[in-house]
């Protein structure tokens, strides 16, 4: 009888507790009770960091799987020895030869009946032997009655979606599902960080626009036992300090060599949002910067191209912001002063952090408010058809909401307001609406701490501070959190 083959995780064995992703479980489950009686292929992709892994880890307890790691740093040969010994051990006959990927990819289908069989960076096989995908696509098409269920998880978004998507791949049709798992949102990350010992408001919110809702992050801080520190110690720790888990962190998710990627990122971090400021800042014409700057949207999807509200889809006004919270603190802190790392001035850069972070987290704080927002308005019965900033000519809104009866429109501050300095912000705020062009008639804000909210409310305007948040997430998570 073949035996499982132990997972192959660099980063170690966690010791947080697996939560939510029942959704993405109940469907894995529901494959695998097919795959008892036929061959199911399935796709996961999504970014580092997010939990691909360890979903399907938790997925596989108490089944019989097998588990290969593409490891592109390996030549062909290396990585089907390794392959080779890892099967053999595991029970495949000594007189099973394998001479080519042919023979591997062979084995799998006639060894491996009842198993999951799990390639992790599947994509790479694109580099060490791409023409594993054609073997794969005949084996598939003529083992479908074979009850055996195969996994291919990927964390470069664009290639594993055109793997499986391109007409022109020979993979393409060939899987049951393809599933895009993402971070968490705020609110399901309250369930991390109260899995990781953090159960204050206004922390989760400062760890999460460090970290977003990506399980890894909040892990670390359980393992290296740091719920109790401030977040500034917390980042030290984990990005700033010699043997920091998280010190090379943009080179991992992004490639040391990608020079380019490197440089556009970094201009981004620092606030250059339109096409002109990054090329101006590289040194390069708008021309060049338009190619690298599409496969971080697209390929990567590491980077979010912003239109504002109400514009045109194929309107060229828009701006770049960097998707995943740690990358934009990497690039911003730790990248732009990677000399200073390499000398060992951790001080002078966790200088650096404790004068810039209350702008980090209110810039971080924009994307939690939109969350709040949508809850905001669905529990009024909002139906809600677009969300985001709108700018022209100089003139922002924060955060506008297109609905079905009513739009709104928002001011986010990171700060704790007065009553008449709130309402001076809602007066401006309503100015500002007369130029988008279309009618808004709610207008709102969202504030560390408002006061006399009720008075405000009164005033018909909408008032949200943290008092607010925590009902809203103790609502939807079950979970008390403090204030």
């Amino acid at each position: 009888m073949l035996e499982t083959i132990i997972f192959k995780i660099n980063k170690g064995l966690s010791v947080m507790k697996f939560v939510d992703r029942d959704e993405e479980l109940e469907l894995l489950n529901r494959y695998y009770r097919l795959s008892e009686r036929k061959l199911i292929v399935l796709g996961i992709y999504g970014l580092r960091r997010v939990g691909k892994t360890r979903l399907v880890r938790e997925f596989v307890k108490n089944k019989k799987y097998v588990y290969f790691f593409i490891n592109p740093d390996k030549s062909p040969k290396s990585l089907l020895k390794e392959f080779e010994r890892e099967i053999k051990v595991r029970g495949v006959p000594d007189y099973v030869k394998l001479t080519d990927w042919r023979d591997f990819i062979r084995v799998i289908f006639d060894f491996f009946r009842g198993y999951v069989v799990i390639f992790d960076e599947f994509q790479y096989f694109s580099k060490v032997a791409p023409e594993v995908f054609g073997y794969f696509q005949k084996e598939i098409d003529s083992n479908e009655e074979k009850p055996i269920m195969l996994i291919f998880i990927g964390s470069l978004i664009g290639m594993m979606k055109d793997l499986f998507t391109n007409r022109n791949r020979p993979l393409y049709g060939r899987v049951s599902n393809l599933i895009h798992l993402k971070p968490f949102s705020f609110i399901n990350s309250v369930l991390l960080a109260n899995e990781a010992g953090i159960r204050d408001l206004r922390k989760i919110i400062e760890l999460y626009t460090i970290f977003g809702g990506f399980p890894r992050y909040w892990e670390a801080i359980k393992e290296l036992e740091l719920p109790r520190e401030s977040t500034i110690k917390i980042i030290e720790r984990l990005f700033v300090s010699k043997y920091a888990p998280f010190i090379r962190e943009g080179f991992y998710l992004i490639g040391e060599e990608r020079k380019t990627y490197l440089s556009i990122l970094e201009a981004i971090a620092i606030g250059l949002r339109k096409l002109s400021e990054i090329a101006s800042y590289l040194g390069i014409p708008e021309t060049q910067l338009s190619g690298p700057i599409s496969e971080l949207v697209e390929k990567f999807e590491v980077v979010i191209r912003e239109r504002p509200i109400f514009a045109p889809k194929r309107s060229k006004i828009s701006m770049y912001r960097i998707g995943i919270p740690a990358l934009k603190f990497w690039f911003r802190f730790l990248y732009r002063n990677w000399s200073l790392l390499e000398l060992g001035e951790y001080d002078v850069i966790m200088s650096k952090i404790e004068k810039e972070l209350n702008e980090v987290i209110a810039e971080g704080f924009e994307d939690i408010a939109r969350e709040i927002i949508i809850h905001y308005l669905r529990n009024k019965g909002e139906k809600i058809h677009s969300i985001g900033r709108w700018w022209r000519k100089g003139i922002e809104i924060d955060i506008i909401a297109s609905c079905d009866k009513n739009n709104y429109a928002f001011e986010v501050k990171w700060s704790n307001l007065t009553g008449k300095k709130a309402i001076n912000i809602l007066y401006s705020l309503k100015e500002k609406t007369k130029h988008v062009g279309k009618e808004i008639k709610h207008i709102g804000i969202l504030a560390r701490k408002i006061e006399k909210k009720d008075e405000i409310r009164e005033l018909g305007f909408i008032a949200i501070d943290l008092e607010d948040i925590k009902t809203i997430v103790e609502r939807k998570t079950g979970i008390r959190i403090d204030l």
